[in-house]
């Protein structure tokens, strides 16, 4: 079995609202299930604009009724390290970060009434302290491009990204090579993907709508929140295909293709 989890980053209090209500009026027809990264802040560090409960109704009612999870994407996504790879939190004093953190998941709490347990970082970045945050403040899993931060033994379950939209087929169909090491398979959409954005993959939201279609009727392809995936995952379990991933990277080039581009086994993968 190959587990999928869909993942939209960026709502907020000024996103396309459109495009989110599109996105879940899909995953309902399907019934699919689907993560939302949510930034509570917008604005400036002077004049933060947060999310309300009327702004983010739809979102509330979709999370009601058990179509949308919630995560905490950052505080505000703002750039804190204009010099270097952007990120909201890498290399900024520890205090600072938990009080980000704190305040972010205290407002998403406040607008749709349950415990916020997952956290993605601005720009896939984040730090040691930003894992020790996250442990303090009570998150359970992390989703991120992990080969872009340090990483260090951690309680929290461990969800990559594993490719974006356009990429949502060939990913499955690689997964397919190692079914037995229970894949995971971590799909990311922007706004931008969409009609009107501008990189859009999809021409119109019939296309999109199309593409769950496809997935939904994938027999061997079991859709989850990563709530839901992280509640099944040991920390063990969630970063063993980091070490696959290590292993396979340290073979002589000729021999790599031997074995799958891991995006996530959750089993042991088992050398001839």
């Amino acid at each position: 079995m190959i587990r999928l989890a869909l993942r939209l980053d960026d709502p907020s209090a000024t996103s396309n609202q459109d495009i989110e209500w599109r996105i879940l009026e899909s995953l309902s027809r399907h019934r699919l299930r689907a993560t939302f990264a949510v930034i509570p802040f917008r604005g400036t560090t002077e004049a933060p604009l947060p999310l309300t409960r009327e702004r983010a109704r739809v979102m509330r009612e979709s999370f009601a009724a058990g179509v949308l999870d919630v995560a905490l994407h950052g505080h505000a996504h703002r750039d804190t390290n204009p010099d270097g790879h952007p990120s909201e939190f890498a290399g900024i004093p520890a205090a600072r970060q938990r009080e980000l953190i704190a305040a972010g998941k205290a407002l998403l709490e406040a607008v749709f009434e349950q415990p916020i347990r997952g956290f993605v970082p601005p720009w896939n970045s984040f730090d040691t302290a930003t894992l020790d945050a996250l442990e303090q403040a009570g998150f359970s899993h992390l989703s991120a491009n992990m080969g872009l931060a340090p990483m260090r033994p951690t309680s929290l379950r461990l969800l990559p990204l594993t490719c974006h939209l356009p990429e949502i087929k060939a990913a499955i169909e690689e997964a397919r090579r190692f079914a037995r090491l229970e894949p995971v398979v971590t799909v990311v959409m922007h706004h931008y993907d969409f009609p009107g954005g501008e990189s859009a993959v999809f021409a119109s939201f019939d296309e999109f709508d199309a593409l769950l279609a496809w997935v939904a009727a994938q027999a061997d392809v079991h859709v989850q929140t990563l709530s839901e995936l992280a509640g099944e995952l040991t920390p063990a379990a969630s970063q063993r295909g980091f070490r696959h991933q290590c292993l396979r990277d340290r073979l002589p080039w000729r021999f790599r293709h031997w074995l799958p581009n891991l995006c996530m086994a959750t089993r042991p993968l088992l050398l001839p």
